[in-house]
């Protein structure tokens, strides 16, 4: 079995899992203060892997296993401390980082979000809030002006559905809600946020826009009742096409 010359073979990391000390983060904030008789976090991300300044290291590494592409998010905490003030050093440093995968010939995917945000955010509603699709689309607009040049694909989002289920559905990441209209309301306003954010990122250069969805597919047994059938399209639907 042969695949095409030009299959893209990549490597997908989230800025929040390997970086580092993302200090202006719900996640840090939610790490570093842990409460009595909660189970999650396990434990506090801290350094993580370094790979804020081990990133050449990690692309060697890529190249060694047959990659010809990476998946990297840059982090919105980080790019954008507080509200509306940009870090041109951060945006300095996501320069760096996507020059350093070119070098490398691979190609650059760029997730916008994956699952963290900004602790100023948060404190303005967060995911919940009517204003979220237009503070992220700002957010978007500011990283295609800065880094598009160096960038493949943009993606807006990382698997919006997983983050509402589990940060509003069983609640067990940040902000631990559980509340089946807030599940609803984060995925609707996912949703305008990224209808928002591709056409912010298009209103720079035309760039590749996509979004990172999840998929979880239902089938029934051969032998099974017609409700099954019936049921198995109602969770395909609110798992997937909904969306």
């Amino acid at each position: 079995m042969k695949f095409p010359q030009d299959f893209i073979w990549g490597t997908a990391t989230a800025a929040h899992q390997i970086e580092g000390n993302n200090k202006n983060s719900d996640w840090w904030e939610w790490e570093n203060n842990k409460k009595e008789n909660q189970k999650y976090p396990l434990e506090p991300s801290g350094i993580a892997c370094d790979s804020y300044n081990r990133y050449e290291e990690d692309f060697d590494l890529c190249v060694e296993l047959g990659n010809n592409a990476v998946r990297i998010s840059v982090e919105w905490a980080r790019i954008e401390p507080e509200e509306g003030v940009f870090s041109d050093e951060e945006l300095a440093h996501y320069r760096d980082v996507l020059k350093a995968a070119k070098k490398r010939g691979l190609k650059t995917f760029v997730t916008l979000h994956h699952f963290t945000n900004p602790i100023w955010f948060v404190k303005r509603g967060g995911w919940e809030s009517l204003r979220a699709s237009f503070f992220f689309a700002r957010y978007a607009k500011k990283c295609a002006e800065k880094l598009g040049d160096l960038v493949d694909v943009f993606y807006t989002i990382n698997e919006p559905q997983v983050y509402a289920l589990m940060s509003f559905t069983i609640g067990t990441w940040p902000p631990q809600k559980r509340n089946y209209l807030s599940s609803l309301i984060v995925q609707l306003n996912m949703i305008s946020a990224h209808n928002r954010a591709y056409r912010a990122i298009k209103s720079v250069k035309n760039y590749p826009v996509g979004i990172v969805k999840n998929v979880v597919w239902y089938e029934t047994y051969e032998r099974s009742w017609p409700w099954d059938k019936l049921g198995a399209k109602l969770l395909f639907f609110l798992n997937c096409d909904f969306f």
